[in-house]
């Protein structure tokens, strides 16, 4: 179950990442920014990870401090190893969120994501519905107004 959700994790980590660079650049009013792209990544060995995603985050960060962003984006992946897939899935995310007094608190957070990974004739579906209000990153207290999760491997 980690690995689906390790990697939304990643991904709104990397694009939160991005968007703030952007923004600390000098940018000024919603930017938007294009996840569109593939990347493949060489493993250890003969094993490739290809990554091919399509999306769009919009991003405003505020003079007062506070972040708005929007993500939208559908990926998938194919892993080989020696040219033969052992490994294959995709993935919907919509994630939007809003950040006050300079990241110190996140106001709200709505996440929905779909993955589907299928790995030695195995096919797994994660899926994320929650609702996050007022939490304080120092002391991690806040409140999930709901959590809706479900991991299924056939």
């Amino acid at each position: 179950m980690f690995k689906p959700v390790f990697a939304s994790i990643l991904a709104l980590a990397a694009t939160a990442t991005l968007a703030v660079s952007a923004l600390a650049a000098g940018a000024t009013g919603p930017q938007h920014l294009n996840l569109t792209g593939q990347q493949c990544l060489v493993g250890k060995g003969t094993t490739t990870i290809c990554v091919t995603s399509k999306g769009e985050e919009t991003v405003v960060l505020t003079p007062t401090g506070n972040f708005i962003g929007d993500i939208n984006v559908t990926s998938s992946f194919v892993a080989t190893d020696s040219g033969t897939v052992v490994a294959s899935g995709t993935s919907n995310l919509h994630d939007h969120a809003l950040y006050t007094g300079n990241f110190a608190i996140l106001q709200e957070e709505g996440i929905h994501e779909v993955s589907t990974v299928t790995q030695d004739g195995s096919t797994c579906t994660f899926t994320l519905d929650a609702h996050i209000t007022q939490l304080d990153l120092n002391t991690l207290t806040g409140h999930i107004q709901y959590d809706n999760f479900s991991f299924v491997c056939v």
